[in-house]
C-alpha cells in the first residue's frame, strides 16, 4: 500500500473488456460520424434546424448493414434525430452507407422535442407524444 491514495495504481482490468462489444460500438459511431456530417450539411442548408427536426433515410449494406439493421430500434437516439429509415442491402460484400436527410414530419413533442406524426390524445397532453406519455405514466402512479 502507498502512503496516500493519490499514489496507488488503478488495477487492470484488460480481462473484463468486451472486445466485441468495443468494436461493435466503434462501428456504430463511424455510422453516426457519417450521419452526423449529412445533418451538418443540412443545417448549413436551413433545411433543418437542429438534429431532432430531421428524418434520416440510410441505405447501408455490408457488415455495417447488417449491423445497423440488428439495432434498428435504437438509431433515432443513438443520431438524435426524429425518425429513421433503414434500407439495409446485403451483408456480403464491402461496408457502404449513404445519408439522405429530409425535414421531420409532423408534430413537436413538448416534452422531448421529436417531430411524431400523432399526438398521444391524452386530454391535456395534444402537445405531447405517446412514448413520452408512456413514461409519465410509468413515473406517476396513478
Amino acid at each position: 500500500r502507498q502512503d496516500s491514495v493519490h499514489l496507488e495504481e488503478f488495477p487492470i482490468v484488460d480481462h473484463l473488456i468486451d472486445h466485441e462489444l468495443v468494436d461493435r460500438w466503434a462501428q456504430l459511431l463511424v455510422a453516426r460520424d457519417t450521419v452526423n456530417a449529412a445533418l451538418e450539411e443540412q443545417r448549413k442548408a436551413k433545411v433543418i434546424g437542429t438534429s431532432l427536426g430531421a428524418r434520416v433515410r440510410i441505405t447501408a449494406s455490408g457488415p455495417v448493414g447488417a449491423l445497423l439493421e440488428r439495432h434498428r430500434r435504437e438509431l433515432p437516439a443513438l443520431f438524435i434525430v426524429s425518425d429513421v429509415v433503414l434500407d439495409a442491402g446485403s451483408a456480403d460484400g464491402p461496408d457502404a452507407i449513404q445519408v439522405e436527410v429530409q425535414k421531420a414530419a409532423g408534430m413537436r413533442c413538448g416534452r422531448c422535442w421529436r417531430y411524431v406524426l400523432a399526438s398521444g390524445g391524452e386530454p391535456g397532453l395534444d402537445d405531447i407524444c405517446p412514448r413520452c406519455i408512456e413514461a409519465l405514466a410509468e413515473a406517476i402512479p396513478t
